[in-house]
């Protein structure tokens, strides 16, 4: 079979089943199952539009495969590239191309980030009300990096 990334690979783990024996439960599938149900991120996603024409691959899929790899700790946009290409993205992805380091990052780099402001202000105000981060926030803030903030796409 195909190799798996340590980093995907450890994202899946022995979890009891209803029938109380142990099956491999996707923790990343998980976290986007919940992140559609409670924060609306599919719809979020299914709604964006940019400015592309006729673009080989929709923002949804983009946003989708940026926010899993996000999730998943993946390295940078060339490890997501090679992940495509051995075929570890298949299950995230139906479709027999995946997209370049270079097609993520002129993505990321002109997209419209006053939608994602808007979703962002969005998520927070539901994750308050569901008091999701009570503990380990600073002033009640929650701080993640996101690697990918040059000004030119790599």
């Amino acid at each position: 079979g195909q190799k798996e990334s340590p980093r995907l690979k450890s994202k899946i783990v022995d979890t009891p089943n209803e029938s109380g024996g142990t099956g491999k439960m996707n923790r990343l599938k998980q976290f986007v199952d919940y992140a559609n149900k409670v924060y609306g991120l599919r719809e979020f996603a299914m709604g964006y539009r940019d400015s592309r024409v006729n673009p080989e691959y929709s923002p949804a899929i983009i946003i989708a495969l940026v926010v899993a790899s996000i999730a998943a700790r993946v390295g940078s946009l060339y490890q997501i590239e090679r992940m495509g290409k051995s075929g570890e993205l298949d299950r995230f992805m139906h479709t027999r191309k995946k997209p370049s380091a270079d097609t993520l990052g002129r993505w990321v780099a002109g997209a419209d980030y006053d939608e994602f402001r808007s979703h962002n202000g969005d998520v927070i105000q539901i994750a308050r009300r569901n008091k999701v981060h009570v503990c380990g926030t600073i002033c009640e803030w929650r701080v993640t990096a996101l690697d990918g903030t040059e000004t030119f796409c790599t």
